[in-house]
C-alpha cells in the first residue's frame, strides 16, 4: 500500500523498486520467508513473486486525482485505495466525509479507475457505507480497523458492566 502517490513519475520509480527484472531492479534474495524458502529456477521464482506482488496506489490528493489516469496505465499497478480523511483535507473540507467537493472526487476516482479497470477500494465504517460503496463502483472494501472495531464493542459493554457494578459513570 503506497500512500500519496501523486505522479506517473512517482509510481514508476518506486515499481522499479519492488519487482525483480525485468520489471524493476529489486535487490535479489530469493531464498528467504517470501519464497518459502523454496529452491527453484531463479527465472520462476522472479515471475512468481512478480505477479503476486500486490501494488495498491493511495489517492490522497487533488494531484494525484488530476494524474489518476496516467498513473493507472502503469505496468504493475494493481489497485487503487481512496484516502477519504487525507484527500478532505487537501480539498479544503477536512473530515467532512459527506462534503459535495469529496463525494465528487471519490466519484472521479471510481470513474477513471473503473475505466482502466484497475481495482479500486474505499474503506468503509458501517453497513450503510459497504452497500452505498458497492453501488458506487468499488470492487474492494477494507472494513473499518480495528481499533475503530475495539472501542464500538466497548461502547456496547462497558455501560452495561457499569451498570452491573454499580456505576454510573
Amino acid at each position: 500500500l503506497l500512500p500519496a502517490i501523486e505522479t506517473e513519475n512517482q509510481i514508476r520509480k518506486i515499481i522499479r523498486l519492488i519487482k525483480y527484472h525485468p520489471m524493476g531492479c529489486r535487490p535479489m534474495n530469493l531464498k528467504g520467508p517470501h519464497t518459502d524458502y523454496h529452491q527453484g529456477k531463479p527465472r520462476e521464482i522472479i515471475s512468481h513473486l512478480n505477479e503476486n506482488t500486490l501494488t495498491v496506489v493511495m489517492i490522497e490528493t487533488q494531484k494525484g486525482i488530476e494524474n489518476l489516469d496516467a498513473i493507472c496505465k502503469v505496468k504493475g499497478v494493481d489497485a487503487v485505495m481512496v484516502g477519504p480523511d487525507d484527500l478532505s483535507q487537501d480539498l479544503g473540507v477536512p473530515g467532512e466525509i459527506s462534503h459535495p467537493k469529496l463525494t465528487q472526487a471519490i466519484d472521479r476516482i471510481l470513474s477513471i479507475a473503473r475505466a482502466n479497470r484497475v481495482a479500486c477500494g474505499l474503506s468503509c465504517h458501517s453497513i450503510e457505507q459497504v452497500k452505498a460503496r458497492i453501488a458506487a463502483g468499488c470492487t474492494w472494501l477494507p472494513y473499518s480497523s480495528d481499533a475503530a472495531m475495539v472501542l464500538n464493542a466497548a461502547r456496547e459493554v462497558v455501560p452495561e458492566l457499569m451498570k452491573i457494578g454499580g456505576r454510573t459513570r
